[in-house]
């Protein structure tokens, strides 16, 4: 997600108004909860290891 936001809006003057715009894009606590469901991303294997998406796929287009 951070690539693809830096490679859409790598014209922005400063890095301050990239770290903006990307926590503004990005910054929903909730966010997580649309690529994971809510048991998934509570249970004991997504706390302790790297899984899979469940619900949808990274959008990097």
């Amino acid at each position: 997600m951070v690539r693809h936001y830096l490679s859409v809006n790598q014209k922005q003057a400063s890095l301050l108004q990239l770290t903006n715009g990307l926590i503004d894009s990005y910054g929903n606590k909730h966010l997580p909860l649309q690529y994971y469901s809510r048991d998934l991303l509570m249970s004991w294997e997504a706390r302790n290891h790297l899984v899979e998406l469940n619900l949808r796929h990274l959008d990097v287009s």
